[in-house]
């Protein structure tokens, strides 16, 4: 650790932060700013970046196992939001569960009276395998199914609820693909030993049904690393 690199916080001083339930192999920078902890639950094998915001005074968080959050994310947690295994979120993400009314009719911002506020609150939720590709924003609502990818800059409206193995792109997302999901339910993951290499989970993953050079950009919607 240095004054350039901050690390992250080790298994005991994680201990000491309040978080609702904390599992084994936690990484979190010190970097990030976590507000409401004892509203939050952390599974095992998980890492958070610097300049993530989780805000969860209100609200809560739960997150699965073999999740990450990539660095200058926000998650706000007001209306709930559930990430399940597996599932992850790219640089500069913004996943909101409540947003303020843009309508005219109500004041915004969260220093205004409360009765003068209609805040729009719906929990938001990631199955197993969600990536969101960088930049990407998610409104309050949204429910994406099991491995489902939205590309990078998208925008999911509030209330989308995107089957599972969609591939998404857009502002507002739009469907451009789907991956095939008939070998899962002849083996789903749940017959996967964790203690398995990942080179044989990811033998385990089915056929795209569309070419990459359909989608453009050598078939890359999203950016995660």
């Amino acid at each position: 650790m240095s004054a350039l690199d901050k690390g992250y916080y080790t298994d005991e001083e994680l201990a000491q932060l309040g978080f609702g339930v904390l599992g084994s192999d936690v990484k979190i920078s010190r970097n990030c700013s976590i507000i409401g902890a004892k509203n939050v639950r952390i599974g095992s094998h998980v890492r958070i970046d610097d300049y993530v915001v989780i805000s969860a005074a209100s609200g809560r968080l739960e997150l699965g196992s073999y999740i990450h959050i990539a660095a200058g994310s926000y998650l706000g947690c007001a209306g709930g939001v559930t990430m399940a295994d597996f599932a992850g979120v790219s640089h500069g993400c913004k996943v909101y569960s409540a947003s303020d009314d843009y309508s005219g009719y109500a004041m915004t911002n969260p220093t205004a009276p409360s009765k003068y506020l209609n805040v729009d609150v719906a929990p938001v939720s990631f199955g197993r395998h969600v990536i969101v590709g960088s930049g990407s924003i998610i409104l309050p609502g949204v429910t994406l199914g099991e491995g489902t990818a939205i590309g990078a800059m998208s925008l999911v409206a509030r209330g989308s609820q995107v089957a599972d193995w969609s591939i998404c792109f857009g502002i507002p997302e739009g469907r451009l693909a789907s991956v095939k999901s008939l070998y899962w339910a002849s083996r789903p993951l749940s017959g996967l030993r964790l203690d398995e290499s990942f080179s044989d989970y990811f033998a385990l993953l089915p056929p795209l049904v569309w070419s990459p050079s359909s989608l453009g950009h050598n078939g890359k919607v999203g950016h995660r690393f």
